[in-house]
């Protein structure tokens, strides 16, 4: 037990029952650990170049802390904290991948360890993160984006990303007993409740958006072009870089290099190009694998000396659910042993090779750039409404023409924009070939490769458009045969996937968005018919509808009349016993009656499909409307509006002919 060095709201000693211990100074250094800092408790000068100075008191007033958020101008979206407190807090990350948590003080409010955060108390949402983070963590940073708003049972926080400016844990206010920085993936092990799990996955979902904040690097500066170029050994501080995590495998390797292979995979490799995925870099006997776009490490390499070489003797492998997928050893260490051989015989060509990702973001800050989604999504959308505008006139009747017309011309020009030949769109450089754009194109779009294969690639793309077009008519043409389905239910859904499929071959993401698939996996699916709601189309129930109703009930225990029974066989296919034929079996035109005076035996269509489906009650029940409206809609001739897909399904599922009902009594 000891006692906070910072007194109570009310000046109060505040007691700490079970107080957290410092860790030495070089957790702080270390990436892999978790550090802990005490209040007062000893902190090392710096922390990733960033010095640790406690600002200490008196704390900046309101108006200080609103100043201070209006300079931190971003974007983010508006808040939604009706009926609950509003309130902010912040995830302060580091450039080696830690966070920053605090314990509150005995553990308040059974909270073991969280974020920093608080309710607003009139205060903007950005000032409020910022005055949380500084006492509560003695920390002032930088707020530079909108990361997640989460809600408790009385509040809803939003949650700000930030880097840290200046402070000390050390400086932490009497509410918590202790301030850690704690990689990344340790994170969930220490925070004990699910609201703050949720935020540690948005974390991770969004890491390759945030973690650029923290590549201090200048392109231009002497120690980062020397590193780029292979002049100098490559370290971590010259990339994004999360460490290893603890689920991993280890495999076994062998793989021996010579003294001047093993000089030059101490070289390690710094990415200039988007092509190039990895960053790579040699720290004592051990090779660092990460990814280039995430930071994610991959695999620790560890080597031992052999002769004037080295020998690679075994691998530390991520295995990690969402950062590295082969779970597979054996291909692990032929994967790992093709990559050291590469980069034991990387040359200086390879190294300054020109930065084609800086020749891309230029191309992609042109209007009409043809690797922006929404450019190209225009595009394709056009296509298909022409391709739509066609197939309606040609079978509702319009200017058939025109619309064919209309259509050849959005073709050629989608084809002439994705073939370079329009001076209005930006390319993206040689993906815009026959080599690589008109490859994919003929494979996705499902092209004969042996007759496109000397094709240019104008050619290439207006077949295959042409294919996307045949494809959407079939799919427009089942649609239209199913009497279950609705557009913007059924078939919107549909478009819009083949329309994301077409743009994903256009840009070249078609192998990450729709692997595997080509033009012929997109089908139209068959909407699934909605379950019967009795009385869907009957008219509102009176007492003499439930009246007539029950006597119908207990006429089923009276016995049958002759005409019953024959009109219960011929709706079996069975002769009638009588002799006397009914209504529709090509008899007198009066209906027979039975001893209440209704027919049993209905006029017209509707009498047709009563008989095909087994009687006045069976047809009722297949509706979904009482035996009353049957009979009521078979005499008189009057039928309430409705849809004529619906009417028509169950007429054109017992194949009975709808001729002289829907012309004459319904009405769209």
């Amino acid at each position: 037990m000891s006692i906070h060095p910072r007194p109570g709201e009310y000046g109060q000693p505040v007691t700490i029952k079970h107080p957290h211990t410092p860790t030495p100074l070089a957790t702080w250094s270390d990436p892999t650990a978790v550090a802990t800092a005490v209040p007062d408790g000893p902190m090392p000068p710096m922390i990733n170049e960033v010095p640790l100075i406690p600002l200490g008191d008196p704390l900046p007033g309101r108006a200080d802390w609103e100043e201070r958020a209006q300079e931190m101008d971003f974007e983010e979206p508006p808040f939604d904290g009706e009926g609950s407190k509003p309130a902010a807090g912040a995830v302060v990350v580091e450039p080696d991948g830690r966070l920053w948590l605090v314990s509150p003080t005995n553990e308040y409010g059974h909270c073991k360890t969280t974020f920093p955060k608080g309710k607003a108390h009139g205060m903007s949402l950005k000032a409020t993160a910022l005055k949380e983070v500084f006492e509560e963590a003695g920390l002032q940073v930088e707020l530079f984006d909108h990361l997640v708003d989460v809600t408790k049972t009385t509040s809803r926080t939003r949650y700000y990303l930030a880097r840290r400016k200046g402070g000390s844990p050390a400086s932490m206010c009497w509410e918590m007993q202790s301030v850690h920085l704690v990689p990344l993936e340790k994170a969930k092990e220490m925070l004990n409740q699910p609201v703050d799990h949720q935020i540690i996955d948005t974390l991770i979902e969004h890491w390759p958006s945030w973690a650029g904040w923290f590549f201090r690097r200048n392109g231009e500066a002497p120690a980062w072009e020397a590193a780029k170029s292979g002049r100098t050994p490559a370290s971590r501080k010259d990339w994004l870089t999360l460490p290893l995590p603890t689920r991993r495998a280890r495999i076994p390797l062998d793989i021996r290099l010579d003294a001047s292979e093993s000089n030059n995979l101490k070289l390690g490799l710094v990415p200039q190009r988007m092509e190039q995925k990895w960053f790579a870099y040699f720290e004592g006997d051990i090779l660092h694998e990460h990814r280039s776009w995430t930071g994610f490490c991959i695999s620790e390499i560890h080597f031992q000396p052999d002769g004037d070489g080295l020998r690679a003797t075994y691998a530390d492998v991520n295995r990690q659910t969402g950062r590295y997928e082969c779970t597979d050893d054996a291909e692990d260490a032929r994967l790992l042993t093709e990559r050291i051989r590469q980069l034991a015989h990387i040359t200086e060509e390879d190294r300054n090779a020109e930065d084609s990702f800086v020749a891309g973001l230029k191309a992609s800050l042109v209007p009409n750039y043809l690797g922006d989604p929404k450019v190209v999504g225009r595009l394709v959308e056009s296509y298909l409404q022409a391709v739509l505008d066609q197939h309606v006139a040609s079978n509702q009747g319009g200017d058939v023409q025109a619309a064919h017309a209309a259509f050849m011309d959005q073709n050629k020009a989608l084809a002439r924009i994705f073939a370079g030949d329009d001076s209005t769109y930006q390319t993206i450089g040689i993906w815009n070939t026959a080599g690589s754009l008109g490859t994919l194109a003929i494979k996705a779009l499902d092209l004969d490769p042996a007759y496109y294969a000397d094709e240019n690639l104008l050619c290439i793309l207006s077949e295959g458009l042409a294919g996307v077009a045949i494809c959407l008519r079939e799919m427009t043409t089942a649609f239209e045969a199913d009497p279950q389905a609705e557009f913007k239910r059924d078939f919107l859904p549909q478009i819009q996937r083949l329309a994301q499929f077409t743009a994903s071959v256009l840009m070249g993401t078609q192998a990450v968005l729709f692997p595997e698939l080509s033009l012929r996996a997109f089908t139209y699916v068959q909407a699934i018919p909605k379950p019967k709601v009795p009385g869907l189309f009957d008219t509102p129930i009176d007492i003499d509808n439930t009246q007539e109703e029950e006597e119908e009930k207990g006429q089923a225990d009276e016995d049958m009349t002759p005409d019953e029974i024959d009109e219960l066989r011929i709706a079996f296919d069975l002769a009638p016993l009588n002799g006397k034929p009914t209504h529709g079996g090509g008899g007198s035109s009066e209906p027979t009656l039975n001893k209440m005076g209704r027919p049993i035996t209905l006029p017209g269509p509707i009498g047709a499909l009563a008989k095909k489906v087994g009687g006045v009650g069976a047809l009722a029940d297949e509706l979904g409307i009482s035996p009353r409206t049957v009979r009521r809609w078979a005499t008189d001739g009057v039928i309430p509006k409705m849809g004529l897909k619906v009417l028509k399904h169950p007429f054109e599922q017992h194949a009975v002919d709808l001729e002289g009902l829907v012309d004459t009594s319904v009405k769209e």
